[in-house]
């Protein structure tokens, strides 16, 4: 919590004495780094060896019985998506290349991003890692993540006495 103060002054002959309120925060170099990084990434994304990294967006919608996953992975080839379940995280992993034509040197503009990606989701121990299904079209890996049959809500029937 930054401490504040009002400050005293001699100012000009009209206003002898200026008044003003000052803020009085502790300087931590670090925190200035990772203010000025957290703006950074904000606007243009993490960089990776100059450019731009490739972070794939995802949306989760729950259902009674699954948990859906849709991530967006434009100009990825398929053999390049990696899926894997440890514990109650499940994770996609995979890379998205420059094609041949791109790699020209005549290249005047460049604002796609390329490299690999990985996300991680933690999902809970709710989830049956053993059925989990995941088909690829159009550039969308959706995911399919059933619910353990123990994290289902059931409907209990209040009888009469």
């Amino acid at each position: 919590m930054p401490l504040a103060k009002w400050v005293g002054e001699f100012g000009t002959k009209r206003s002898p004495l200026i008044w003003r309120y000052e803020m009085l925060v502790k300087w931590h170099p670090t925190r200035l780094n990772r203010e000025i990084d957290s703006l950074l990434n904000s606007v243009w994304g993490d960089t990776v060896n100059g450019g731009m990294a490739f972070n794939p967006r995802v949306d989760i919608d729950e259902h009674e019985d699954r948990f859906e996953l849709h991530a967006d992975l434009p100009g990825v080839n398929k053999d390049e998506i990696s899926v894997t379940v440890e514990k109650d995280t499940l994770t996609v992993e995979g890379e998205r290349s420059r094609s041949s034509q791109d790699k020209t040197d005549n290249v005047r503009r460049s604002e796609r991003s390329y490299g690999k990606f990985s996300r991680s989701f933690r999902l809970g121990s709710q989830i049956d890692s053993e059925k989990i299904t995941a088909n690829y079209r159009d550039g969308v890996l959706t995911l399919n993540v059933p619910k353990a049959e123990t994290a289902r809500a059931r409907t209990i029937e209040v009888e009469v006495a």
